[in-house]
C-alpha cells in the first residue's frame, strides 16, 4: 500500500542506522489488527521526520497549545488611541458598568432612557455619546411591561416616531446562564450579529440561575465571560442589579472589583441620586435628576448642579408634582388656580414657576406663541433643547 511504503520510509528517515528498532517497530505492526495499524500509521504520517525520535513522540504526546500573545512594556510609549466613550465621562465603549438600587428606586427607567438616548443619539443628562444599536437583556419586566415602559421613554425623548436601532430579548425568548459556555458563545454571536454597542441586562442575579451572588467562584467566570466579549466585540455591558437590606450592593465583593464602573441610586420622592461606588476610566462623580411619570410619558431631567440638586421649596413641590401629573404643556394660571383650590398660596406658585424656569428644572414648550397667549410649561428632559 502506497500509505505503508511512505510509512516504511519515515520510519527508515527517523531511526536512521538503528535497524534493531526498526524490526521491533516491524514486528508491533505485525501484531496490530488493520484498525490499529492503519491509526499507527496516520500518527507516523503526521511526524516530523526532521525531529529526533523521542521528540517526535513527545509532541504527538502533548495537548496543542495556541500561542499566547505576550506584550512588552515599551508598548506604553507607542502611539495609542485615547479611550473612547459610548456616554461621556461614564460608560466608556468596551467595559463592563453596574448599576445598583433598591427595587422601585426607578433605576430600570433611568437606563432605559440612558440605553434609548444612545440608540437615537441623544445627549443623556447633558453628556454627549456616541450613537449606537442597544441590546438589552429583559429578565423583570416582562415583554408587555417592557413595551409599555418604551413607549413611555420614547414618547419624553421625543423619539417616537423614528425606527431607533434597540433591541429586547426577554425571559419567553431565552434564558442565558453566563456561565455556560454555549450561553457565552450565543450572546457575542448575537452582540455581533445586531451590531450593537451598548448591553443591558436586567438583571444581574437573572443570568447566572442557581449561583451564589456572595461566592467568588460563581461571580468571576461570569464576569470575565462578560470582560471577553466586550473586548472582542466592542460592546459596553451594563448590568442592573439590587441592593442589599444594609443599603450597599448584594454579593460579593467580587462584583466591584470585576467592574469599571459601579454607580448606586437613591430615590427621595421625586428625586434619583446617581453616585459612583467605584470608577476605573473617570473621577468620582455625583448627580440627580427629577423623575416624572406625567401623562403617557417618562421624563428623566439632570438638575442644575453636578451634586445633590438643591432643596426644592414646598411651592416649587408643588409645581414640579402637578405637572407629572398631569404631563405637559401645563400652565402657570393652571397650577395657581389647583393650588387656591388646595389651600395653597397662589403667588407662591407663580414664584416657584419662574424659580424652576430659571433652575432649567422646566422648559417653555411654546416659546413661538403670540401675545395673549398663556406661556406652556413641562419638566425639562435630559438630553432635549430648552
Amino acid at each position: 500500500m502506497k500509505n505503508e511504503q511512505l510509512a516504511q520510509h519515515i520510519l527508515v528517515r527517523m531511526l536512521g542506522t538503528k535497524p534493531e528498532l526498526k524490526g521491533a517497530l516491524e514486528l508491533l505492526l505485525a501484531e496490530l489488527s488493520q484498525l490499529e495499524r492503519t491509526e499507527f500509521l496516520k500518527d507516523l504520517l503526521a511526524c516530523d521526520v526532521n525531529l529526533p525520535l523521542a521528540d517526535a513522540l513527545r509532541r504527538q504526546a502533548e495537548p496543542a497549545v495556541q500561542a499566547i500573545q505576550l506584550h512588552k512594556a515599551f508598548e506604553a510609549f507607542a502611539p495609542r488611541e485615547p479611550l473612547a466613550w459610548l456616554v461621556d465621562g461614564l460608560i466608556a465603549i468596551g467595559s463592563v458598568s453596574v448599576l445598583v438600587g433598591d427595587p422601585g428606586s426607578g433605576k430600570t427607567w433611568a437606563m432605559l432612557q440612558l440605553a434609548l438616548s444612545v440608540a437615537a443619539g441623544k445627549a443623556w443628562m447633558e453628556r454627549p455619546l456616541q450613537a449606537g444599536t442597544v441590546l438589552w437583556l429583559d429578565y423583570e419586566s416582562g415583554k408587555n411591561r417592557m413595551l409599555d415602559r418604551l413607549k413611555r421613554v420614547m414618547l419624553g425623548l421625543n423619539i417616537s416616531a423614528q425606527d431607533v436601532p434597540f433591541y429586547f430579548i426577554t425571559a419567553g425568548d431565552r434564558l442565558f446562564d453566563l456561565r455556560k459556555t454555549d450561553d457565552i458563545n450565543l450572546l457575542q454571536v448575537s452582540i455581533i450579529n445586531s451590531g450593537a454597542r451598548l448591553c443591558v441586562i436586567d438583571a444581574l442575579a437573572d443570568i447566572m440561575p442557581g449561583a451564589d451572588e456572595n461566592a467568588v467562584k460563581d461571580i468571576q467566570p461570569l464576569f470575565l465571560a462578560l470582560r471577553k466579549i466586550a473586548d472582542v466585540t466592542s460592546c459596553a455591558f451594563l448590568l442592573i442589579h439590587h441592593n442589599n437590606k444594609n443599603g450597599g450592593y448584594r454579593g460579593s465583593t467580587a462584583i466591584a472589583g470585576a467592574v469599571d464602573l459601579m454607580m448606586q441610586v437613591s430615590r427621595e420622592n421625586a428625586v434619583l441620586n446617581f453616585e459612583s461606588k467605584k470608577t476605573r476610566d473617570t473621577e468620582p462623580f455625583r448627580f440627580s435628576a427629577l423623575l416624572s411619570w406625567g401623562g403617557q410619558e417618562f421624563w428623566m431631567m439632570k438638575s442644575l448642579t453636578s451634586a445633590a440638586p438643591k432643596k426644592l421649596s414646598a411651592a416649587e413641590k408643588y409645581v414640579v408634582e402637578y405637572m407629572q401629573a398631569h404631563g405637559g404643556h401645563t400652565t402657570t394660571p393652571e397650577v395657581m388656580t389647583d393650588a387656591a383650590a388646595n389651600g395653597e398660596n397662589s403667588n407662591s406658585i407663580r414664584k416657584a414657576v419662574a424659580d424652576l424656569r430659571e433652575r432649567s428644572l422646566i422648559e417653555r414648550t411654546n416659546p413661538d406663541a403670540p401675545n395673549g397667549v398663556a406661556a406652556q410649561f413641562r419638566l425639562k428632559v435630559s438630553g432635549q433643547a430648552g
